[in-house]
């Protein structure tokens, strides 16, 4: 018997919309679910952003003045249709449309959205798409925060207030999210998927109305392809959730500085978030006490700074790299990039071991299209953290604007070594060789761009183009 097609539904019927912290075992959750014969997925879509934090007050920065643009937009809606609401019934029809896309490119019933920063917006998720089933993740916050500090932060300090928002809102945010989403969310946690993974794989997909088959739990089995977003490394080492892996966090915390960290983020959440997110303060507490680094007794270790002061106090502290780096950051998403070069050469002038704020600076200089400063800013990251794909790929970038092929190469060949599965850096070597006529060559890094990446259009576009020629 033939199977009925489905389609996402103008309220979000057959949408799925999987949130958590970044780094809270989201890419396995949804890895085992997209194994499911009925639900597709692919790498975090993000599609949601930009259309809802249109409406939004503050928290979005644009070239165009986005917050004169909510208040031109709200006065069009209200002088059209008298209610705000009919912008949100457009978002509805134009995202509906896009995920029914995704979907027919499948042959499957259910479309999974996998993207953890959606926590800044559940309640205009909702609102949107109001007959969706959601389901909130949540981790041990501690692990989630050595995981930051560790894979994104480098374990540099001032690393973490790029993730500020990762860790200080979004558990307060998933959880007012549950109160509002009411019976339309499913809370789980990682350790439980974990420990008791077919338990509570069925309990999901009892949730969601569809039928549980074992075979989801082996999802390293079921072909899927690496996606762009979420873990690239862990979860493509598994091929089925891995207990192996709870307590994984309480050996990184031998290091007075990731010790810290934890330490730090336990205080600053407290009893009550801890106990509503399922944890317990007192069992974190114990454990972090039992590994407490002996270092910590000989060694002042800096405590994470922006854990300990208001947002309006950032202008008030000006004398550690950190409070430099925050005010560089500032002054480059208001569009005052040479301010913001400033503040970034402050901030390595009192650490000028931190490879990414020597990283940092090279995108500002870029924007101001100061080449070679941007060029020597980038070999000097590179100096400090040599097995970088991301810094390799910058510099290359560099040498492309200034029309310097054969560096360009050298440093993307250098990128795709350090990190094999780099569909960009293919993408991009690929380009730099078509730029030079090298077109069978340029081809093979094409193709590899696209066998890593499938859902990447512009490697797939460039290989027909090349294919044409």
């Amino acid at each position: 018997m033939k199977k009925l097609k489905m389609v996402i539904g103008i309220e979000g019927q057959n949408l799925i919309f999987l949130i958590s912290q970044p780094r809270a075992g989201s890419t396995m959750t949804q890895r085992i679910l997209a194994s499911h014969p009925d639900i597709h997925s692919v790498s975090e879509p993000w599609l949601m952003l930009h259309p809802l934090y249109a409406m939004r007050s503050q928290g979005y920065e644009a070239e165009y003045h986005a917050w004169e643009a909510r208040t031109a937009l709200k006065g069009f809606f209200e002088e059209v249709s008298s209610d705000e609401d009919a912008y949100f019934v457009g978002v509805r029809k134009m995202c509906g449309h896009f995920y029914n896309c995704a979907l027919n490119s499948s042959n499957k019933s259910y479309f999974l959205d996998k993207t953890p920063r959606y926590y800044h917006i559940i309640p205009e998720l909702y609102k949107t798409f109001p007959q969706a089933s959601f389901i909130i993740l949540f981790r041990n916050p501690l692990s989630v925060a050595c995981s930051i500090f560790r894979t994104w932060g480098k374990e540099e300090w001032f690393n973490l207030d790029l993730y500020k928002e990762d860790l200080t809102l979004a558990p307060a945010k998933l959880l007012d999210g549950i109160k509002q989403l009411e019976k339309t969310c499913l809370t789980i946690r990682y350790e439980d998927l974990l420990a008791n993974s077919e338990s509570e794989i069925r309990r999901v997909c009892n949730f969601l109305g569809v039928q549980f088959s074992v075979k989801m739990l082996e999802y390293g089995a079921c072909n899927l392809p690496r996606w762009q977003y979420g873990d690239q490394e862990l979860v493509y080492q598994k091929v089925r959730p891995d207990p192996g892996n709870l307590e994984k966090w309480i050996l990184f915390i031998k290091s007075p500085h990731i010790w810290q960290v934890a330490n730090d983020y336990l205080e600053f959440l407290g009893h009550e978030i801890v106990y509503q997110m399922g944890y317990s303060y007192r069992e974190l507490r114990k454990t972090l006490d039992a590994n407490r680094p002996q270092e910590l007794d000989v060694a002042k270790i800096s405590q994470v700074e922006w854990l300990k002061r208001k947002p309006d106090q950032y202008q008030e502290v000006h004398k550690t790299s950190l409070s430099y780096t925050v005010i560089a950051k500032k002054n480059e998403r208001e569009g005052k990039l040479v301010e913001s070069a400033i503040a970034y050469r402050q901030a390595i002038k009192l650490n000028s071991k931190s490879a990414w704020s020597y990283h940092s600076l090279g995108k500002v200089l870029a924007k101001l299209q100061r080449w070679d400063e941007m060029i020597a800013s980038y070999q000097e990251a590179i100096k400090l953290n040599p097995n970088s794909a991301s810094f390799y790929y910058a510099l290359a970038q560099a040498f492309i604007q200034q029309g310097n092929l054969d560096e360009a190469i050298a440093n993307y060949s250098k990128a795709i070594e350090i990190k094999p599965n780099f569909s960009i850096g293919y993408n991009s070597l690929g380009e730099s060789f078509a730029k030079k006529g090298k077109l069978a060559e340029a081809a093979s890094f094409f193709l590899k761009a696209v066998e890593l990446n499938s859902g990447s259009y512009k490697a797939r576009g460039n290989l027909a183009e090349v294919h044409q020629i």
